[in-house]
């Protein structure tokens, strides 16, 4: 069920350090060490991100998984076989929908395999989660966050559009990482300034206004990007562009700069992350 308008604030400060780490991870370990101190500050318990290779078929391939989760717990995942009915994946695989599951609000008519997997995370207590899909040319994976059911609607929006936020440097990581993402074309001068200011925080509209072209020209430059990159959104396309060093150093805004006439504390956030879907509830985030 769409939610409402969620705002990330841009990723500056230790924050974009940790994923300037992320990104230049020279293994796995390094990177689900990175994450953990990402979501720490956040103040999740628990994530686990699972990566696949993907065939052109749309079979998996190499599979790897990054998390803190207790390995009492991953153990008992695989040794009930729930990564073969795991309905988070089924769902992911299906749409690129971010999705908050509650189980405790889930539907009566669950066939059993689905019954005896959510029975299976409520015995060691994730029983509020959001997951976020992520997919590019030759990969998919899915983000799966536990959030705190004693908090109020706000932290919970506030670790969701983080989440979101994130998803795509974490999946951009790992791709680099398996070395799934073959070498870029270059992108023009155009698109290049076009991404450099979505990496800002800007708008379509905002950075039609910077560089004196239409907002219809701006989308159209980045949707060039996007696909020359082989990314699956505006903010996967940053990402990418970032790891690749194609942007230029981000720079202090002057009194003057166009950017600065936007409405007050846009330049700081990232788009509205649209179209959360609530599994199992009445609307609301619990």
């Amino acid at each position: 069920m769409p939610m409402g308008q969620w705002k990330s604030p841009i990723l500056t400060g230790s924050w974009q350090d940790e994923l300037s780490a992320l990104l230049q991870a020279r293994n796995l370990g390094q990177q689900e060490t990175t994450l953990g101190r990402l979501f720490s500050d956040l103040g999740v318990d628990f994530f686990r991100l699972d990566w696949s290779l993907e065939g052109s078929s749309g079979a998996s391939g190499q599979v790897v998984t990054l998390t803190n989760c207790p390995k009492s717990w991953i153990d008992r995942y695989y040794e009930l076989g729930l990564q073969e009915f795991d309905p988070k994946l089924d769902l992911c695989r299906r749409s690129i929908t971010p999705t908050v599951w509650d189980l405790y609000h889930l539907p009566a008519d669950m066939d059993a395999k689905e019954r005896f997997y959510w029975e299976a995370l409520l015995e060691v207590q994730l029983d509020f989660m959001v997951t976020i899909p992520m997919r590019s040319a030759h990969s998919f994976s899915m983000l799966c966050v536990s959030l705190p059911r004693n908090q109020g609607q706000q932290t919970l929006e506030h670790i969701c559009s983080h989440a979101y936020s994130l998803a795509p440097y974490l999946h951009d990581a790992v791709d680099h990482l398996m070395g799934s993402s073959a070498e870029p074309p270059s992108l023009t001068q155009r698109e290049l300034e076009c991404v450099m200011w979505a990496a800002e925080g800007k708008t379509a509209w905002e950075t039609s206004q910077i560089l004196s072209i239409s907002e219809r020209t701006t989308h159209f430059h980045l949707r060039n990007a996007m696909q020359k990159l082989g990314a699956a959104n505006k903010m996967h396309t940053v990402s990418i562009a970032q790891r690749l060093s194609l942007l230029p150093e981000r720079r202090a805004h002057s009194q003057n700069d166009a950017a600065d006439r936007a409405p007050a504390g846009e330049n700081l956030l990232l788009p509205a992350a649209a179209g959360l879907r609530l599994t199992g509830t009445d609307g609301d985030l619990r």
